[in-house]
């Protein structure tokens, strides 16, 4: 099967992920079976890779323009 690579890039801070970035990552599990099942037919196989990201890297180079951090960045 031919790979389809997808990369979630999600922000810890110290050791802990923000409530909004826990539900992408359940939604994320949710699409992949769904990728999977709807792919495999066409022998397209989606592999998905969680990459950890901290709050300097996030400010270095936000996803989206007008990105905002997590709820948890009021702590800082």
């Amino acid at each position: 099967m031919k790979p389809l690579s997808i990369v979630w890039k999600r922000l810890v801070d110290e050791g802990e992920t923000c409530p909004r970035c826990g539900s992408t990552q359940q939604n994320l599990t949710a699409a992949m079976a769904r990728l999977t099942s709807v792919l495999a037919p066409l022998g397209i196989q989606p592999v998905l890779q969680t990459k950890r990201i901290d709050r300097a890297a996030f400010h270095a180079a936000p996803l989206r323009p007008r990105a905002r951090p997590c709820s948890n960045s009021a702590r800082m």
